[in-house]
């Protein structure tokens, strides 16, 4: 096995840890119940997409966890941005996740056989659906903001 492959997973593992400390501190500043739960849908992305990724590591004989750092990254990132209003972080956000779908999209290359390609082709989607989210909020359409997000989620978080 391809060992740029295994490191681009370990990477992409624990931003995702990092990704959902993020969301899930956001959520848990957010005054506001639809932003709430917004949060609380984009941190059940990065859970979601996280597993998948723990289950190629697995399968890969290479076993993970969550670390400390990376949770406390995104815990640091989100106390910073919770602050910002919000079109202003959705105008900052935009840029980041643009650079984000391009990059694991030529990353798709990387994957050995078609079963893992599969895999990288679900975290480039991931990517493209937090695009998606921003991209309506932006254009004023949050009433469907999340629906390439929930589309991709198995246990959607439920709105209370």
């Amino acid at each position: 096995m391809d060992s740029q492959y295994k490191a681009y997973l370990l990477e992409r593992y624990h931003d995702e840890v990092a990704g959902e400390s993020f969301f899930r501190t956001l959520s848990e500043h957010a005054t506001d119940p639809d932003r709430n739960y917004k949060w609380q849908v984009l941190t059940r992305l990065e859970t979601e997409t996280q597993e998948l990724l723990r289950s190629a590591l697995k399968e890969l004989e290479l076993e993970v966890a969550p670390r400390r750092e990376d949770i406390e990254r995104g815990q640091r990132e989100a106390t910073r941005f919770s602050a910002i209003p919000w079109i202003e972080f959705m105008k900052g956000f935009r840029p980041v996740l643009q650079n984000f779908v391009h990059m694991f999209e030529a990353a798709e290359s990387l994957a050995p056989d078609v079963r893992d390609r599969t895999l990288l082709q679900h975290v480039t989607a991931h990517e493209r659906a937090l695009l998606a989210f921003v991209t309506r909020e932006l254009e004023g359409c949050s009433d469907a903001s999340l629906q390439p997000v929930l589309t991709l989620l198995e246990n959607p978080p439920r709105r209370f």
